[in-house]
């Protein structure tokens, strides 16, 4: 896995060794997801929920974004966060302030204060059936109201999209045909 744009592209993320409970974004539903969002990421403010290593927050940071949140319960995957924040801001010689909040994403939500620019959730995909409304209903007061905000998040494309009160979903990227294939889906504040 690896920065796939901005200018930390190609450096190589840490994932750590216990990986069989990450199903890590992959590179090429990540390059997607950024074309699509353009350059919607300089100088954003992000959240990057159930983070695992850190890599749609680490994209952010390589293509411009100024500060963020990850919240990934694993101790062992939010240290490797900070190794990958580490080697993320040297190669792309900039000093983003950010923070790393080791508990479960719905524990961590008390403690956010923020609205954000750019949020992005990618959680186990078992637990979407279950808590996936759950999810978007908790997390999308945190996306700023305005026309360059975006929450998405990561879903297997067998998921049905559930329809959330303040949120209207701008665009679904990723193959449908195939039950488990990784779709993003693109939301707006309104």
């Amino acid at each position: 896995m690896r920065i796939t744009g901005g200018r930390a592209k190609g450096i190589q993320l840490v994932v750590p060794e216990e990986a069989e409970f990450l199903r890590p974004a992959t590179d090429y539903i990540r390059e997607a997801l950024f074309s699509s969002i353009k350059g919607r990421s300089v100088n954003a403010f992000f959240l990057d929920l159930f983070a695992g290593v850190g890599s749609y927050g680490l994209e952010a940071i390589s293509r411009g974004a100024s500060a963020g949140i990850f919240i990934e319960k694993n101790q062992k995957s939010a240290q490797a966060i900070e190794e990958n924040l580490r080697r993320v801001k040297k190669a792309a010689q900039r000093e983003p302030t950010c923070k790393i909040i080791c508990q479960d994403v719905f524990a961590a939500a008390d403690q956010i204060n923020a609205e954000f620019d750019l949020i992005f959730i990618d959680p186990p995909y078992n637990m979407l059936d279950e808590r996936g409304e759950e999810i978007l209903t908790t997390f999308s007061p945190f996306l700023k109201k305005a026309d360059n905000a975006r929450l998405m998040i990561e879903v297997p494309a067998s998921y049905k999209t559930p329809s959330i009160r303040g949120l209207v979903e701008i665009r679904r990227l990723g193959r449908i045909a195939v039950a488990n294939h990784p779709n993003i889906i693109i939301y707006t504040r309104v």
